[in-house]
């Protein structure tokens, strides 16, 4: 049967209370950590079992945004105002039906009273509005914690048919891109502009539409000419994007969620005037050069999308360079630090050893926006001492992996390496900030050959394994187990090293190898997925850089390309490369941030000087528009080699972009941070910060093009 769909994305916070029954307590422990949970379930639907005053059919129990289904209209609180979403000229009595039910159930037990209370209440995924015009159905559906809703239109009906008002509403208008912004109780709800594709042999096809204002709280769509014989999908794409900074040097390193679906982005500022927010640590610069921590709310605009801000420095210059958010949702920051004043609390290391330490810092944010810094150490020689990567296992331990060239970087818990072998070596630090003090230190090694050794990423694996990544000039580089590579190749080679915690000295060595061509091969980022593989990314300079027969591109562009691979250390040794790509133009591409998404899909960011860098999809940017600009990419090992390439598009202005973290948010949707000096990033109206504060600003995008994609 021939149908469309007409998706829109509601990007409200919007939790689902399970069944789950919460008695009045003072423990406020007890209370935080139930609000936690409930933050982790997704959207679910209730039918209403008795007569309701506000005639409500089912509900969604979505915390500070109730949304009732009734049979003309559905409800949802916006700010301080109440707006009702209405089908004009639909059908009168159309049946509303509960779709798709859960296993679990509610229950809810409040007062004395047996008579009112509720048990084995269901749950529904979503609710449909059957033929509420005809031969179209509206049907109400979760996206993560967002509320979508798509009318479905079967052959010989028009979409032109379908009419939405927002009553209520303060005023329903569109801005020069076609996105449509409903504003009411002060607050914004932003509808993007639709995208819309056929799905073709060739791949998906685009047709032209968008929302059409009929009135003052009213709109229609429409839709350009296309293949009735196939069917037609519209779907919203979200990009949302903010300019983050002050007056001078403003750099976004890295960026994770938290459960609570908040948005931490962690990087450095040499600003005096860097936005602050909540109860900051610190609302002034320290030093030269800060590391900056804020929090944002995806889902809200403007100001009020930002919730804590603060710099985080001594006198001398510090840089975060990674984040990672442990169980409890307690964020933990690394990079490096030349002040001898640095805020330290309860840490291994209270002073400085030298020149730059790593730092490892704790801050926890509770629901009221409030921060606490829980943790805070020094780790490091007389030298140079830098965190690059971070990563907090179930239990609350925290791994760091760097590089060090201190002759006395200090050593605990049973080392593989005793000493420094080149110019500097790579490093893993074990630490338990919740034993406080020197016991907080745990474990620390060096790892490295006889020239430089670069750590870059970490990720904890199952039975207690430990991986480290990053780059070596090293010819005698520390080789393990059934290497996939034990021959150093070129001008330097990426790494990729497992440690087993419970063995002593060097048995702890269990995994290690080379992977690289005959040049310069370098790994910014490691990931880890549920089965355990391990996914690499960066740049190199190698034509010969090893590749996997499913590549989605074959072809060396001669100035260096980003590479993405995928790796099991499980497999045989001529089976452990089960993907690797090239992922460039006919100049120079650096991958410096990756996550896996649900799908098992690479997503990739950096930055490009190639005009000619790959780029797949519908509405994204296919033009490089300044002297380099940042990129994100999705690659599906999956998919045929040809195929790969899932979607892929510039993201910049017309001077200087670049990329350096991405993280996914619940629902799949890629954040990405980085730097800028463009003043045309593409910041639409709404945003937390609309313009370009100096000459350089970190940035936040938002970028859903391909993140539902099939």
């Amino acid at each position: 049967m021939l149908e469309y769909r007409v998706m829109i994305a509601l990007p409200l916070s919007l939790l689902a209370i399970p069944a789950l029954a919460l008695a009045a307590s003072d423990d406020a422990a007890r209370i935080d950590r139930a609000k936690r949970l409930l933050d982790a379930v997704e959207l679910r639907f209730e039918p209403v079992d008795q007569p309701s005053p506000d005639g409500a059919l089912y509900r969604g129990r979505f915390g500070d945004h109730p949304v009732a289904f009734r049979r003309n209209d559905a409800s949802l609180t916006l700010g301080s105002a109440t707006v009702r979403l209405r089908a004009l000229g639909a059908a009168t009595s159309p049946v509303v039906e509960g779709l798709g039910r859960h296993a679990a159930k509610s229950g809810y037990f409040f007062g004395k009273r047996e008579s009112a209370w509720r048990a084995n209440t269901p749950q529904f995924s979503s609710v449909r509005y059957r033929e509420i015009y005809p031969g179209i159905d509206l049907v109400y559906r979760p996206a993560g914690k967002r509320l979508e809703y798509d009318f479905v239109v079967a052959p010989g009906s028009s979409p032109e048919t379908i009419r939405v008002e927002f009553a209520g509403a303060a005023s329903v208008r569109l801005d020069a891109d076609g996105n449509l912004s409903v504003v009411a109780g002060g607050a914004e709800l932003r509808q993007p502009k639709p995208f819309i594709y056929q799905d073709t042999p060739e791949g998906k096809r685009r047709v032209d539409g968008g929302y059409r204002l009929l009135g003052a709280n009213s709109v229609a769509f429409e839709v350009a000419s296309y293949d009735r014989t196939q069917p037609l999908v519209i779907d919203p794409i979200i990009v949302r994007a903010s300019y983050f900074g002050g007056g001078n040097v403003d750099v976004a390193r890295a960026a994770a969620f938290d459960g609570r679906g908040r948005l931490w982005v962690t990087g450095y500022t040499t600003s005096q005037d860097m936005p602050v927010g909540g109860e900051p640590f610190r609302d002034v610069r320290a030093g030269n050069k800060d590391v900056f921590v804020a929090v944002f709310n995806p889902l809200l605009n403007g100001p009020n999308a930002l919730l804590y801000s603060s710099y985080f420095g001594g006198s001398g210059e510090e840089e975060g360079r990674a984040i990672a958010i442990d169980p409890a949702g307690t964020a933990h920051i690394t990079g490096f630090t030349s002040s001898t004043d640095y805020p330290a609390r309860v840490g291994y290391q209270d002073v400085n050893g030298g020149d730059r330490d790593v730092f490892v810092t704790q801050v926890n944010l509770d629901t009221r926006g409030d921060a606490s810094l829980w943790y805070s150490t020094y780790f490091g020689g007389p030298k140079q001492d830098v965190g690059n990567a971070i990563a907090v296992s179930s239990d609350g331990r925290v791994f760091v992996v760097g590089y060090s060239d201190s002759v006395e970087f200090p050593l605990l818990g049973g080392p593989m390496q005793t000493s420094v072998r080149g110019g500097f070596d790579a490093f893993l630090i074990e630490l338990q900030p919740g034993l406080q003090g020197r016991a907080s230190g745990i474990y620390s090694t060096y790892l490295g050959g006889g020239s430089t050794d670069i750590g870059t990423g970490v990720a904890i694996g199952t039975n207690n394994r430990i991986y480290m990544s990053g780059y070596t000039m090293s010819g005698d580089f520390p080789i393990a187990g059934s290497s996939y590579q034990d021959v150093y190749k070129g001008q330097g080679d990426v790494f990729l090293t497992r440690v087993n915690r419970d063995r002593p000295g060097l048995d702890a060595l269990d995994y290690s190898t080379y992977i690289g061509g005959a040049d310069l091969d370098q790994a910014y980022a490691l990931a880890i997925d549920a089965t355990g593989r391990l996914y690499l990314a960066g740049v190199t300079f190698s034509s010969d850089f090893p590749l996997s027969p499913n590549a989605y591109q074959t072809k060396y562009s001669n100035e260096g390309d980003a590479f993405v691979l995928r790796f099991d250390t499980t497999l045989p040794r001529g089976q452990q490369l089960t993907y690797s790509t090239f992922a460039g133009g006919n100049r120079t591409d650096v991958a410096y941030g990756l996550v896996v998404d649900a799908q098992g899909r690479i997503v990739i960011t950096g930055y490009t000087f190639s005009g000619d860098y790959p780029t797949n999809g519908d509405d994204i940017q296919r033009d490089l528009q300044g002297g380099f600009d940042a990129f994100i990419s999705w690659f599906d090992p999956a998919l045929p080699a040809a195929q790969g390439l899932a979607c892929s598009t510039f993201v910049g202005g017309e001077a200087t972009d670049a990329g350096f973290g991405v993280a996914l948010d619940a629902t799949g949707n890629p954040f990405v941070v980085g730097t800028t000096t463009s003043r045309d990033f593409g910041v639409p109206e709404g945003s937390l910060q609309q313009s370009l504060a100096s000459f350089t600003d970190g940035f936040i995008a938002r970028i859903t093009t391909c993140a539902r994609r099939p």
